[in-house]
């Protein structure tokens, strides 16, 4: 509050004077001599009572507007911040508002959460929009949705957005920016904007925000984009005689100043351990009764942040990753010595899993029954005997990634890539440069730009009929198949274009490798009975014909695409999922680089009005209209006491 504004506020001290004007009027009814009187004791009168107050209502109005000219006074300095639009030009615009329901949006802002004060933005922002305006809305939790496409109806939006419910998911701020581009590029308006309701923490504090070519950008909430404490349970694993429980915090200070404790289904404390990280994580062991129950929590005491990751439930049935990896070991261990490409970059994503290294592969299929997934690089075809080992490893829900090079194209007379591939794949020369950049899913969505020159003088080509029953997860940027996926069995398959192999093009050394083994990875997990799965990350069922999910705000919407169901759990939490007549628990937990709070570096300020701006509404008109009111209703008032004092006369002194 600056000088002037308080020395104008001071004004409403003033407010005292009609009370001592009223408090000094004494009032005295006119004297009538009667003689009798004169023969009584003359007695001593209470001052007090011939000066009490009168006509209250009238005071308190004038008290009111002595008060409101103050406000008055001081209103051309006081404002009342609000979000709006400005335009450079009376035409309509195109605008997508991309609102973050990620798990950091739930931390405390104030008595509310981040993410309710990003929809109040929203709201502010609809308010100062004009008819012919276009709005889409997209959420920013990973994967990016488009929750609503361009429309002009803004009651619409608004009920969208109220609608929108909080997630616990990561955030996947490059996929929502991609995505809310090709959104605006299908709008006729030649001004495009992008307004970012985020605190702009994802876990990449160090990395600024993509850059926009076709719009502008507009990221309005300062208020949210600060760093904050805050621990999280990432993971909690019960063996026959303990617990084992994964936290992450963001900041020194938390550490030691909190305990784990192990709570089971009625809130009593089983188990309680301090909580010390190294770095920022640690691995709590707790020890476990023999007569505990199996329905346990994990839970951190004390409070930061935000409290919706302090909580988890406890696996009881983790089924392990066991991944194999097929290939020749002498074509793909790099030059500089060590393991394999492909086995260190899996090291390198710190998963839970155990790796196997295979040479070949039996006809019994032995090895395939010992496995939850494999990896399968540029290998010259199957047996029929190993085709029918893949088709039962599928039906349990095993996973294949399949990378395709030279000597896939040369498969042996009865050696096929069924069931995966119905027709053996070309090997061409290639004169895609890279991948399409605008396109891509899940991780890779983020980290497609590493595969914008892969250096590759040839890829594989799959025959038309393959490409028909698969699912385009990335492409060349020719349109061609780089990534596929397929739905086989309970399982899926995945099929790469171009070999794990550094010699042959850069693929296996950029960010978008990691990306693929991390979807694919995932995919795996969310197949397993008991496992654990990040917030967000899509479950899918094959070969089922009702699947129905019951989780921590009550049941989860199942989509049905043909013979597949798919869900996408955004809660933490515990979740029990019935496959037909099969039943098993699924623990959801919150992603590791949500605990970080540390905001992206912000985008400059746009240079021109089309990016949008913080504008302020003047309170003088509300103040005025309101001191109108009230000298109205003291003119009533004191109209109403001259009538009443006419009916019954009185004298004033003072």
């Amino acid at each position: 509050m600056t000088f002037v504004t308080a020395l104008a506020l001071l004004i409403g001290f003033l407010a005292i004077g009609p009370y001592v004007a009223h408090r000094f009027r004494r009032v005295q009814t006119n004297r009538i001599e009667f003689a009798p009187v004169r023969m009584l004791q003359n007695t001593r009168t209470d001052r007090r009572k011939r000066s009490k107050l009168e006509h209250r209502a009238l005071l308190s109005v004038r008290m009111l507007v002595v008060i409101a000219l103050a406000l008055l006074g001081a209103s051309p300095f006081v404002r009342c911040t609000r979000l709006s639009v400005d335009r450079a030009q009376g035409a309509s615009i195109a605008m997508v508002i991309v609102i973050d329901d990620s798990l950091s949006m739930r931390a405390r802002h104030g008595t509310e959460t981040r993410f309710l004060r990003a929809k109040e933005a929203s709201r502010q922002v609809l308010d100062s929009l004009r008819e012919g305006d276009m709005i889409a809305v997209i959420a920013a939790g990973k994967p990016a949705r488009l929750v609503l496409s361009l429309v002009t109806n803004v009651d619409l939006v608004r009920k969208t957005i109220k609608e929108l419910p909080a997630a616990d998911r990561a955030t996947d701020l490059e996929g929502a920016l991609s995505m809310a581009q090709a959104v605006l590029a299908q709008a006729p308006q030649t001004d495009k904007r992008v307004t970012l309701l985020s605190d702009l923490a994802d876990g990449h504090p160090n990395e600024p925000l993509p850059s926009l070519t076709s719009a502008s950008l507009w990221v309005p909430l300062n208020e949210l984009a600060h760093a904050a404490d805050d621990c999280a349970i990432l993971s909690a694993t019960s063996s026959a005689t303990s617990v084992s429980i994964d936290v992450a915090c963001n900041r020194a200070a938390l550490r030691g100043l909190r305990d784990v404790v192990l709570l089971d289904r009625d809130g009593k404390e089983r188990a309680k351990a301090p909580l010390v990280v190294d770095g920022t994580r640690a691995t709590i062991q707790l020890p476990l009764a023999s007569d505990a129950s199996r329905d346990l929590r994990a839970r951190l005491t004390g409070s930061d942040a935000n409290s919706y990751d302090d909580e988890l439930a406890v696996a009881t049935q983790v089924n392990d990753v066991a991944v194999g990896l097929l290939m020749d070991r002498t074509t793909e261990t790099v030059e500089t010595g060590g393991a394999p490409i492909l086995e260190q970059a899996i090291s390198a994503l710190h998963m839970p899993l155990k790796v196997r290294s295979l040479s070949t592969l039996d006809d019994q299929g032995a090895e395939l029954r010992q496995l939850s997934a494999i990896a399968v690089d540029d290998a010259a075809g199957f047996t029929p005997e190993q085709r029918r080992a893949f088709e039962q490893f599928f039906a349990r829900g095993g996973s294949a990634l399949l990378a395709l090079g030279s000597r896939s194209a040369q498969a042996q007379l009865g050696y096929t890539f069924e069931p995966m591939l119905l027709r053996v794949p070309r090997w061409l020369p290639s004169s895609a440069k890279g991948a399409n950049t605008s396109a891509g899913v899940g991780a890779v969505g983020e980290a497609v730009s590493s595969w914008d020159d892969l250096h590759a003088k040839h890829r594989s080509v799959l025959a038309h009929e393959d490409v028909a029953d698969h699912t385009l997860y990335a492409t060349w940027v020719d349109g061609a198949p780089l990534v596929t996926q397929r739905a086989m069995g309970r399982g899926s398959s995945w099929v790469v274009t171009l070999p794990f192999s550094a010699q042959v093009s850069d693929l296996p050394l950029t960010t978008g490798f990691l990306a693929l083994l991390y979807d694919w990875l995932q995919d795996v997990r969310s197949r397993l009975t008991g496992s654990r799965t990040e917030a967000g990350a899509t479950w899918t069922f094959t070969k089922a014909s009702d699947v129905r999910i019951n989780g921590p705000a009550g049941p989860v919407e199942v989509r049905r695409e043909g013979d597949v169901f798919r869900a996408d759990p955004s809660l933490v939490g515990s979740y029990e999922v019935k496959v037909d007549e099969q039943t098993d628990t699924r623990i959801v937990g919150p992603p590791a680089d949500e605990v970080d709070l540390s905001p992206r570096k912000r985008p400059p300020l746009p240079t021109t009005p089309s990016g949008g701006s913080n504008a302020s509404i003047e309170l003088s008109p509300y103040v005025a209209l309101s001191l109108l009111v009230l000298l109205l209703l003291e003119m009533i008032l004191r109209q109403a006491r001259r009538r009443d004092e006419e009916l019954h006369p009185v004298s004033h002194e003072s």
